[in-house]
């Protein structure tokens, strides 16, 4: 699904991201949730990885923590 693949791609910058890459993305992230531009279909797969709904591994579930959290600034 096209939300899983953002998911999986958003997942994939934060893997070995330095402080500051991540800091970017924590800001892109939170401006393309107000203007819009993530659909609530994938905050919506972030809380399904978090809580075991969907079959993500250790690493995705504490991605997606970490993805929930930008979303919400």
């Amino acid at each position: 699904s096209k939300p899983q693949v953002l998911v999986q791609q958003l997942t994939a910058l934060l893997f070995d991201a330095s402080v500051d890459t991540v800091k970017c993305l924590e800001q892109l992230v939170s401006d393309f949730v107000r203007d819009g531009e993530i659909e609530p279909a994938v905050i919506q797969f972030l809380w399904e990885c978090l809580t075991e709904r969907v079959e993500c591994s250790a690493a995705e579930r504490r991605a997606a923590v970490i993805l929930l959290g930008m979303a919400t600034r």
